[in-house]
Order: structure tokens, then sequence, then C-alpha cells
């Protein structure tokens, strides 16, 4: 006999809050597929995590563990690649890093930390 669907734990949130993570799951694609009832039970769910500035997040290379929705502030998304050069003794290497994109209230990011174990590809900066 299959065991019934565990229930996620409901923990209380102001309208606009729930209105801002209800808007931001409907635009996520992941989420696409929900009914409003599920909506509801994840938003229900989410937990208020404030994060001082300059935090990194989400660290390139890093396991993700978390699904996020941004409340408030601004958010870089930072990208370390690296560069190989021709020089005259062979090839120079060195990393740059890139902000590929900024994100601010109502974004998401972690979305892979749900479906799939995989290291992250970009840092996640405040």
């Amino acid at each position: 006999m299959d065991d019934p669907p565990k229930r996620l734990t409901k923990i209380s949130k102001g309208s606009g809050t729930r209105r801002l993570l209800m808007g931001a799951l409907k635009r996520n694609e992941l989420f696409s597929g929900a009914t409003p009832e599920q909506l509801e039970e994840m938003v229900d769910a989410f937990r208020r995590v404030e994060i001082d500035t300059s935090t990194c997040i989400i660290r390139q290379g890093q396991n993700q563990h978390a699904f996020f929705v941004v409340e408030s502030g601004d958010l870089d998304v930072l990208v370390t690649e690296v560069q190989r050069t021709p020089t005259r003794n062979g090839m120079a290497t060195r990393k740059q890093i890139r902000r590929t994109a900024t994100l601010s209230k109502g974004n998401t990011f972690g979305e892979r930390a749900l479906m799939e174990e995989r290291k992250s590809g970009a840092t996640f900066k405040t």
C-alpha cells in the first residue's frame, strides 16, 4: 500500500508576501503544471531568510540545496570563466568573473536544487 503524500509545514505570512510568492511560482517554468491548490501549499511552506549585503548565497561549483524567491534588494548572478590566451611561451590562463544577470523582487533561483543533484553553474551574491 502506498503512503499518502506528505503535507508541507505551513508557515504564516502576510498577504503581500503571499502574492509575491504566488506570482513568482506561476512565472517559473518548473511549476507551470501545478494546480492552484498545489501552488498555495508551496507558498505556505516558504520561510523567510534575511541575507546580509555582499553575501554569497550559492557559490559556483557547489551543490545547491534550496529554491529562492527574491523579496527585496538586488542579487548578482556571477559566472567565473577560465580564459586561455596564446603567448610566445605557450598558453596563459586566467579566471574572469562576469555578471550575467541581476535579480530583483519576484525573481527566482535555485530551481536545479529541486530537480536534480547538480553543482551550481553560477554564484549568486547579494
